[in-house]
């Protein structure tokens, strides 16, 4: 991601959230860039948090031989986490897919 110098008069002072970097007074940032910054740093910090799991669950459903589109030991892998974690999920068997919301919802 480059970053580009800009002069305060360029946004209106409720949209900027100025930051002096190396003493340069024209380098600011837009509160929703530096909110997106921080958000992207947050879930990439709870993935490290989570990367031994992670890595588990992948190994454990490549030893799952199911193939086509009809997995029922995959869905009954999946259901059983997203149940130990208690997310709220909907699962349709018939196609062998599951939904699972995290968070609050909006924006993602």
């Amino acid at each position: 991601m480059s970053s580009r110098r800009l002069h305060s008069t360029d946004w209106s002072e409720t949209e900027i959230w100025k930051h002096e970097v190396r003493n340069d007074p024209y380098y600011i940032i837009s509160e929703a860039i530096q909110e997106e910054i921080m958000n992207t740093v947050q879930a990439y910090q709870e993935a490290l948090e989570m990367k031994d799991q992670l890595v588990r669950w992948r190994r454990d459903l490549h030893k799952v031989p199911e193939i086509d589109l009809n997995l029922p030991e995959t869905m009954a892998y999946i259901k059983a986490a997203l149940t130990k974690m208690q997310v709220a999920f909907t699962a349709y068997d018939d196609i062998s897919c599951i939904t699972a919301t995290f968070g609050k919802g909006g924006k993602c």
